[in-house]
């Protein structure tokens, strides 16, 4: 594979990847194949299956147990194939309210956040007619810590060889 910034040939490893490309600034992904140019230092991964890798995304971003931050707001946005009007509309908010809550300008309230949780975990169930195996609704109606945390989502191979199999 040659490098896409100086053409240099690029050598692929087996390690840790941090995969901002998601929209999130809290993904790696565990062992996966990282090209690296030694020239330039440009890094890139082979990421296989990359629509299930973000369907696994998106349901830990619906499990966790802290309030969803705007870039996951935005991540199941788009996850769920909305424009930005269209699913404020959905909320029955306005486009600057999601822009707000996309940008951490504002946060949604408690309501809100399990709304956009259980509005994903709808679109999931219409689109595979399957619900997250092991997933209770109860569990998405469970407290929310009020406080912000930052969660990281440590994703390992096999979890993208689990979806691969059950779509």
């Amino acid at each position: 594979m040659k490098c896409p910034i100086c053409s240099h040939k690029m050598k692929g490893f087996k390690k840790d990847y941090h995969y901002p490309e998601s929209g999130l600034d809290n993904v790696i992904l565990k062992g996966i194949t990282v090209y690296i140019c030694k020239k330039c230092g440009e890094e890139m991964p082979e990421i296989p299956a990359i629509e299930c890798l973000h369907r696994v995304i998106a349901d830990m971003v619906i499990v966790k147990r802290t309030p969803l931050t705007g870039p996951e707001i935005r991540f199941l946005r788009k996850e769920m194939r909305y424009k930005a009007n269209m699913f404020a509309s959905i909320l029955r908010v306005h486009k600057v309210t999601l822009s707000k809550w996309e940008n951490d300008v504002e946060k949604p309230d408690k309501a809100y956040d399990v709304v956009i949780r259980l509005f994903y975990l709808r679109f999931k169930e219409e689109q595979s007619r399957s619900v997250l195996p092991g997933i209770r609704l109860e569990d998405l109606l469970r407290e929310i810590s009020p406080v912000q945390q930052k969660v990281s989502f440590v994703i390992p191979p096999e979890k993208w060889e689990e979806c691969l199999n059950t779509h």
